[in-house]
């Protein structure tokens, strides 16, 4: 399934919303979930990235889902990733088979990957779910909720529920190795 659509959340939200509203607002809630989950999960796409050195032996990806790394340099040195580099089951880690360490440096490593799921269901069930809620909000949302946001009992500002957080966890990645 491709990226979900205006339509779509016009059915979700019963035909409650118009087009135009239902896209507007599913914009939001996918740059929320988005911004949770720490890259675009989907759809598959080829992007190009440029990250910190992280002067350690492994270098995080900002991906949860690679199809394949397709480009990388250190320092302006282009590395293959064929043969140089060791990536994780998960596509998120990578190492140097020489076992050296990535450099310090800021910025200094870019390259280009082709990431992403075809098909998220719990990513799409959490942005819709979101939606739904959040076109409360001009009426005064609903008692659980203060705007766009929820506070949890822990004190943690958050667009999303805790069941919505349990779908988008999936999707979520690290972004430091410690």
């Amino acid at each position: 399934m491709p990226e979900l659509t205006g339509t779509q959340a016009v059915t979700y939200t019963g035909g409650r919303l118009s087009l135009d509203e239902a896209s507007r607002l599913l914009a939001l809630a996918l740059e929320e979930a988005r911004s949770y989950c720490r890259w675009h999960v989907m759809p598959v796409l080829q992007t190009s990235f440029t990250l910190d050195g992280p002067g350690a032996e492994v270098l995080l990806l900002p991906t949860g889902k690679l199809s394949s790394l397709d480009t990388i340099s250190e320092d302006g040195i282009e590395l293959d990733p064929a043969t140089v580099l060791r990536v994780s089951a998960d596509g998120h880690r990578v190492k140097k088979r020489n076992g050296f360490w990535w450099t310090a440096e800021y910025g200094a490593i870019t390259g280009t990957m082709t990431h992403g799921y075809t098909t998220a269901p719990g990513f799409d069930q959490a942005v819709l779910m979101l939606l739904d809620r959040i076109s409360y909000a001009p009426d005064g949302g609903r008692p659980r909720v203060i705007g766009p946001i929820q506070y949890d009992s822990d004190g943690e500002a958050s667009p999303f529920t805790k069941v919505e957080r349990g779908l988008l966890d999936k999707y979520r990645i690290e972004l430091s190795a410690a």
